[in-house]
């Protein structure tokens, strides 16, 4: 699988169609560091580059991207009084 590098509006401004929502995840690139610190399986790291459109090529900056299929379920939610402190 190879990835195309663009500009994350591109979808949006380009497409005609619904955007695609994106998020960073800094967890993979994190875990990539510590599996290289700690001398662990190099899992995440092999995982990674082979996502990467180049030999040697390094992830710097991970996204989670898609469209929700469902509606979400409302979360609760306190009132922003009971937040404050009382003096």
């Amino acid at each position: 699988m190879k990835l195309l590098i663009r500009p994350f509006w591109a979808d949006f401004v380009f497409s005609g169609r619904p955007p695609v929502y994106k998020t960073a995840l800094n967890q993979i690139t994190e875990r990539i560091d510590r599996e290289k610190l700690l001398g662990l399986n190099l899992r995440f790291t092999q995982v990674a580059a082979d996502l990467m459109p180049e030999p040697g090529w390094q992830p710097l900056v991970s996204f989670r991207a898609g469209y929700p299929t469902v509606n979400a379920s409302p979360s609760p939610r306190r009132p922003a009084e009971a937040g404050l402190l009382q003096s």
